[in-house]
């Protein structure tokens, strides 16, 4: 089980114009299942919610919300771990919505995600 707080940090622009992404909580509970050592099946549900994207105009006109961002999103995460040798993993995740909650018009697909991982200890 895993959670996490992103606070995120403002940008300014040329033109005098700001813009920050909303902070989000982030979170996600796995269980691995190992046939054998070299294998891990991975299934559990990843989770957010985002506060709404703020800017600010040249002139100084704040928009404390920007339209068609924030919003809650929970996906099943399903995947696959490798060990092809020593402490290196390759992994392949999924991300499939099967829940959400977010402001306007917005979308979330289904995603994946592929990497490699290296245990130290």
């Amino acid at each position: 089980m895993a959670v996490s707080y992103r606070l995120r940090t403002t940008a300014s622009y040329f033109d005098g114009s700001q813009y920050k992404f909303g902070n989000a909580v982030l979170g996600s509970v796995h269980g691995q299942y190992r046939p054998i050592s070299e294998i891990a099946i991975d299934l559990g549900v990843d989770g957010r919610f985002a506060w709404a994207d703020r800017s600010t105009d040249p002139d100084g006109t704040v928009t404390n919300a920007v339209g068609n961002t924030g919003g809650a999103v929970l996906s099943l995460a399903p995947g696959v771990y490798g060990n092809p040798y020593g402490a290196l993993w390759v992994f392949l995740r999924g991300q499939i919505p099967f829940y959400t909650n977010l402001n306007g018009v917005q979308n979330v697909l289904p995603s994946a995600t592929v990497g490699f991982q290296y245990q130290v200890l």
